[in-house]
């Protein structure tokens, strides 16, 4: 693929969220949103002031951007994040009516937002936690053809002519993908093979942190997208990425120093142990996904990156190592299980 080919595909990747620059690790909270949720008009709050039913209810944000509850009537809640509305009707309900109010507030139906311009589907769109610019953008289903060629400084003829179709461009960014997953598990596990470390746990960190990188790039590959599942290249690429976790993850259940040569395994899906292989790829591909959209930031907190990276990289894979153990009576079979 040429330098120009290569730009184009890699611009379509804005369609999944990728625009933003490259990160690592360290860099993380970069990529996120840039504070925690206002409120606005359209939310609607699930409100509960402890052992007072009569309080407890829905209300809406309204068009000021205020709520009316009973007794202490309108209440701001525009520009407030949720834990400074609590704080705020606890007040207003502790001048003269109650002793020492508990409350709790909680989103329950997120305000719209719109996406217009050069996006497949321009409109209105329910807003979902740890939204940004990025997947709103793929929301809406991603940039269309030509905004991809504008960007790759190409003519908005290109796409077409050298991918075909949508389709055709967005497999191109998974071949990428799926190659360069596979590059990095490939290099991490050499380093642990030259440092004694544990080559499982190596790929498994450079999957998460590819993915960190890349989000973008990594939400083509494994989204839902339209991809060209019969493509020869993507196919290859894909098998080459998984074949590496099989090979591994069977190595270090054998107690093996590094997989014996020959070519990646294949058809795996029979095999004694596609539990095992399942296991690895799922703590790691789920727990890449959550921390990616943002679904542990309530529980450690929008800066709490860096604190999951390193929980990762040492509790969840020492569990992990620890339920695929090495077996010896496995260190004389086969390559394929």
């Amino acid at each position: 693929m040429s330098r120009r080919l290569v730009s184009l595909a890699l611009a379509v990747a804005m369609t999944a969220g990728a625009c933003a620059p490259r990160v690592g690790p360290s860099d993380y909270a970069l990529a996120q949103p840039s504070g925690p949720y206002r409120l606005a008009t359209g939310d609607r709050l699930r409100i509960i002031v402890f052992g007072q039913d009569n309080l407890s209810n829905i209300y809406a944000v309204d068009g000021s951007g205020r709520i009316a509850m009973p007794l202490i009537d309108a209440v701001e809640a525009q520009g407030r994040t949720t834990r400074e509305l609590e704080r705020a009707i606890e007040a207003k309900l502790r001048a003269g009516y109650l002793r020492e109010p508990k409350v709790s507030v909680e989103v329950d139906t997120y305000r719209p937002f719109f996406v217009l311009g050069e996006v497949t589907n321009s409109g209105q769109f329910p807003y979902v936690p740890g939204m940004t610019v990025q997947t709103a953008v793929a929301i809406a289903g991603g940039f269309t053809l030509r905004e991809c060629a504008r960007r790759a400084g190409v003519s908005p003829a290109a796409p077409a002519h050298h991918f075909g179709n949508l389709a055709g461009l967005l497999t191109a960014v998974a071949t990428l993908g799926f190659d360069g997953l596979s590059d990095a598990m490939e290099a991490a596990a050499a380093r642990a093979s030259a440092t004694g470390g544990c080559r499982l746990a190596a790929i498994c960190r450079a999957y998460l942190e590819t993915a960190l990188a890349r989000p973008g790039r990594f939400r083509v590959v494994f989204g839902r997208r339209e991809l060209d599942k019969e493509d020869p290249e993507m196919q290859r690429a894909g098998a080459r990425a998984f074949g590496i976790l099989v090979a591994e993850t069977r190595a270090h259940r054998a107690g093996l120093a590094a997989p014996p040569p020959g070519p990646l395994p294949s058809e795996t899906a029979k095999a004694p142990d596609f539990a095992e292989i399942l296991l690895a790829w799922s703590v790691t591909h789920g727990f890449t996904t959550l921390l990616i959209d943002g679904q542990f930031d309530f529980l450690v907190g929008e800066d709490g990156g860096e604190d999951l990276l390193a929980l990762f990289s040492q509790r969840l894979m020492r569990l992990l190592g620890a339920a695929l153990a090495p077996d010896a009576a496995l260190a004389n079979r086969g390559h394929d299980g």
